[in-house]
């Protein structure tokens, strides 16, 4: 019998461990799936990085060839800062798609990619000039601090953040700029220029 027992105990440990890593596995197929499909529907938005509300430090930048670039949009539009950096690996499955993103937002938004390098890998070769836009300029991501990359910050017409945010994929960086416009047309925000005036 001790034999039998001897046998049934190893039996158990060894069931045991197997189901260990069978979980361990499991785990880390779920996470994957979680990290392709780009975790939750909006953007993570966190206490760290640029105020909302505050103003830009700056209002404008030079690109490569020396053209200054607005970060202020026109009067009624808002202006999008897309942060993103050669070496973010995070980045890659949303490079094919971000001039089709760009063209998108032209009638209500305009989109600015801040690279925080220049491209020496090519990643963003196939970006024909213009579409988007974009500037090399790590300045302005060290100015507001941001905690990651890539990182959308929303300009709105008076040159104030209106919404900002960590984002994995085109969603939820859509989502940054719905935000922006959803605290545009909140009831409050009226009140709240009405109380900005009123301090001056």
């Amino acid at each position: 019998m001790e034999g039998w027992w001897l046998v049934s105990y190893i039996v158990n440990w060894v069931l045991l461990v197997a189901l260990g890593i069978f979980c361990i596995a499991i785990l880390r197929q779920l996470g994957l799936l979680y990290v392709r499909l780009g975790g939750s529907l909006g953007a993570l938005q966190t206490a760290d990085g640029p105020e909302l509300g505050a103003p830009l430090p700056v209002a404008s930048v030079h690109d490569a060839f020396g053209v200054v670039r607005s970060l202020v949009p026109e009067p009624g539009h808002q202006k999008l800062l897309v942060f993103m950096s050669p070496t973010c690996e995070i980045c890659d499955p949303m490079v094919p798609h971000m001039p089709g993103f760009a063209r998108s937002l032209k009638s209500h938004a305009e989109l600015l990619v801040m690279m925080t390098a220049e491209d020496t890998t090519g990643k963003f070769a196939s970006w024909r000039p213009g579409a988007p836009q974009m500037v090399v300029d790590q300045s302005l991501a060290e100015m507001l601090v941001l905690p990651a990359m890539p990182y959308a910050v929303v300009v709105d017409d008076r040159g104030r953040i209106a919404s900002k945010g960590v984002f994995n994929d085109i969603v939820q960086l859509e989502s940054v700029l719905n935000e922006a416009e959803a605290r545009a047309s909140a009831p409050d925000s009226g009140a709240e220029d009405v109380l900005e005036s009123a301090d001056v």
